[in-house]
């Protein structure tokens, strides 16, 4: 079964809800080269960049199959995204909130920010100075409901 958008990531087995996937990994961004990413996310149209704190974890050059997550909309999502610290340092890990069936599309709720951030900086519709990326701070999206 092909993914919605893009490549999508599967399960390659059953999974029961609470289950670990993975952790998100990538490129520790911060100040000028965080929001650098921002216009080249536009052009390729692409966006693996997770939003910690005033800093980002971007995995478009050095990151894992945790990237390939889609958002779940208009779908409920059956993964969650849970920042965690460890040694001092963020850390995103990818949980399932459902059981998921083998084959079955494992997706994210990206939350409304995302959607309305990404439209608000298309670059026919917006003038002003743009700074950060279309991405969303993360804390915990156990609560995405939608």
């Amino acid at each position: 079964m092909p993914s919605k958008y893009g490549l999508g990531a599967f399960a390659i087995k059953n999974m029961k809800a609470g289950e670990y996937i993975g952790e998100y990994t990538g490129e520790h961004l911060t100040g000028p080269a965080a929001e650098a990413i921002d216009p080249l996310q536009k052009y390729s149209n692409l966006n693996y960049a997770f939003g910690v704190y005033d800093d980002i974890l971007d995995s478009w050059h050095a990151g894992n199959e945790t990237r390939y997550l889609n958002d779940s909309k208009p779908d409920m999502p059956n993964c969650n995204a849970r920042l965690m610290i460890v040694d001092f340092a963020p850390r995103i890990v990818i949980e399932t909130l459902t059981n998921v069936a083998a084959g079955e599309e494992l997706t994210l709720g990206y939350g409304d920010d995302y959607w309305i951030n990404k439209i608000q900086k298309e670059p026919e519709q917006s003038s002003e100075k743009e700074t950060g990326g279309n991405h969303e701070e993360i804390s915990d999206r156990s609560d995405m409901s939608e």
